[in-house]
């Protein structure tokens, strides 16, 4: 029927030669229930401001009292592309500038819409559609922003891909441990000391951070299979983060590193430049030695840390070497 309204050349147009259009029959051959689908096409194209319709006591009765006369917003007619897209019409359909000056977008939006774009990332969806990899996630460094866009279209894009920065790093395809390291000089580090370990690959937790990585683990052929060691800072944020991180993927055998957290706290520790209130009880502290959750829980309590720098390259090579390269 809209395309019909498109090519009518009159402003207004009688409402039984639209049922005609609609049905190609005349309406007094319509049922009921086809009567009830010809009104809510009427009442759908007046919301999306194609149509004007009114109703009033000397309207069609049978029609919910709806006028004969039809009022055509020619205007608005005349945007024919949104009529094939899976989206929300009625923002450019009552903002025809804007349209205007968003019309080439939306076109090519529309022609990738069409395609299968289901296992592309945002980036590149944002490329395909607007030419520009950052106009729907980063539309302030872009040349258009695509995301309000999409937004006044009000097209649901959550189903993409979501992307997050490379953090694994493979060591050994036979080993079932993985080695979750909070910073990234020490993940170099060991990164380097674990070649020919019994670790299998490394995780770079970039601290807080973990908790979305977690998500992603599958991307790497990872599971809940797997023995995963952490190591981090000696301080009450990393101890939080690890509480989190077991709490969040219970499935999943999480636990502190005996071997590195016995070592890192023989250094010396020192004051925190910032400290905020987390509880002090860490759950799990209890799969270290106990002498060692002990002066772990007296530099807690202190307001001070450890960080992970203290065992430097150096000194985790002579341990490894002890230890035979073997974690625990």
């Amino acid at each position: 029927m809209v395309q019909f309204i498109q090519q009518y050349k009159k402003k207004k147009a009688d409402i039984y030669e639209l049922a005609f259009e609609y049905k190609r029959k005349n309406i007094s051959e319509f049922s009921i229930d086809e009567k009830q689908e010809f009104v809510n096409e009427l009442d759908s194209l007046h919301e999306q401001c194609v149509i004007q319709v009114k109703r009033s006591p000397k309207g069609i009765i049978l029609l919910d009292n709806i006028e004969r006369t039809i009022i055509i917003l020619k205007h608005n007619v005349m945007n024919s592309e949104l009529l094939y897209l899976n989206g929300d019409l009625s923002y450019y359909l009552k903002n025809n500038q804007q349209y205007i000056q968003d019309e080439i977008y939306i076109k090519n939006i529309i022609q990738v819409m069409q395609c299968d774009t289901s296992k592309h990332t945002l980036n590149e969806l944002s490329y395909l559609m607007f030419n520009d990899e950052k106009a729907i996630l980063q539309p302030n460094n872009a040349s258009v922003n695509g995301k309000k866009i999409l937004s006044n279209l009000k097209i649901n894009i959550e189903h993409y891909i979501e992307t997050i920065a490379p953090f694994y790093f493979p060591l050994n395809p036979s080993a079932n441990k993985i080695l979750i390291v909070e910073n990234k000089e020490t993940c170099f580090s060991l990164f380097r000391l674990l070649v020919n370990s019994d670790i299998g690959g490394i995780i770079y937790g970039q601290g807080n951070a973990v908790l979305k990585i977690f998500d992603f683990l599958g991307t790497y052929g990872l599971d809940n299979s797997y023995e995963y060691l952490y190591y981090g800072d000696i301080d009450k944020e990393g101890f939080h983060i690890v509480d989190s991180l077991i709490e969040r993927y219970s499935d999943y055998n999480i636990k502190l590193s005996n071997d590195l957290y016995n070592h890192l706290i023989k250094y010396r520790s020192r004051d925190l430049i910032r400290s905020r209130e987390i509880k002090t009880e860490f759950s799990c502290l209890s799969h270290l030695e106990y002498i060692v959750q002990e002066k772990i829980l007296f530099i807690i309590n202190n307001e001070k840390c450890i960080p992970q720098e203290a065992f430097n390259f150096t000194e985790m090579e002579k341990v490894l070497n002890e230890l035979h390269h073997r974690l625990c």
